[in-house]
């Protein structure tokens, strides 16, 4: 999604792509949408602050794990100047990929010692809303 005015070519702001029905989602043949439209979907959730949307995208469009998407997203990233808007939205879904790909579900876990730490402190840990999970870091009992 480009504006083109004279000789300049831009992305369309995310506040117009809120706006585009069905943007990044799966082609009515089940074909998947470009990597830049669902990179715009993305950046879409991002900007509403629903990263379980964005997840939940992820997983239904099944660009999840496509390591092209994550390379372009990037790629996108490193191009923009400073301080750019689109700029902030691609590194903070660079900054969530893991727990974009588990669906949203990482989480801090207790460790008995009076508050909580990040879950890769331990090992990669994931686990659903309800679930106990019984693991430890090196050096803590």
């Amino acid at each position: 999604m480009l504006e083109k005015s004279g000789e300049n070519v831009q992305a369309v702001p995310v506040a117009k792509r809120m706006k585009v029905k069905d943007l990044g989602e799966l082609n009515p043949d089940g074909s998947s949408a470009s990597l830049i439209d669902v990179l715009h979907r993305m950046c879409v959730f991002r900007e509403m602050g629903d990263t379980a949307g964005v997840a939940g995208f992820l997983a239904r469009s099944g660009q999840g794990g496509n390591s092209s998407l994550w390379l372009v997203a990037q790629a996108v990233s490193e191009i923009l100047p400073d301080g750019e808007k689109e700029k902030q939205l691609m590194q903070g879904l660079l900054n969530q990929r893991e727990q974009l790909q588990s669906g949203g579900q990482a989480r801090l876990f207790w460790h008995g010692r009076g508050d909580y730490v990040p879950a890769g402190v331990f090992r990669y840990v994931l686990a659903a809303p309800g679930e106990s999970v019984a693991t430890t870091a090196p050096g803590w009992s």
